[in-house]
């Protein structure tokens, strides 16, 4: 998402949960069209004929080399990320936070106000 939207764009809407609408969207990059419900099969159709007249091996390798930095990266931060994650995920405030979740989703309880 950095690399379409902008870093500064990208960390507000990740830690916001913040959801775009589709305007939005689309001036940041993140989709490619907005269309009428009632037209989206046939933009959806028509986007895919003209990607399946794309050389498959040319769109792999032109995937692939945009995408490399990237895996590059993703790579190198990937012990450190494991690391961030499970001292997030086993910390005592998470782990309580996804008990409450478990025991409303167990409840049966379909309420939004349920407390978490």
């Amino acid at each position: 998402m950095a690399c379409v939207a902008g870093r500064r764009v990208a960390q507000e809407l990740l830690t916001s949960a913040a959801m775009p609408k589709a305007r939005e969207a689309l001036q940041l990059g993140l989709v490619d069209d907005v269309v009428p419900s009632s037209d989206l099969m046939a933009a959806a159709e028509k986007r895919m004929v003209k990607m399946l007249k794309v050389p498959s091996n040319g769109y792999a390798v032109t995937k692939a080399a945009l995408r490399n930095d990237l895996a590059i990266a993703w790579d190198a931060y990937m012990p450190a990320e494991i690391e961030t994650v499970y001292a997030i995920l086993s910390s005592k405030e998470c782990v309580n936070a996804l008990g409450r979740v478990k025991a409303r989703l167990s409840s049966g309880s379909t309420s939004q106000k349920a407390k978490l």
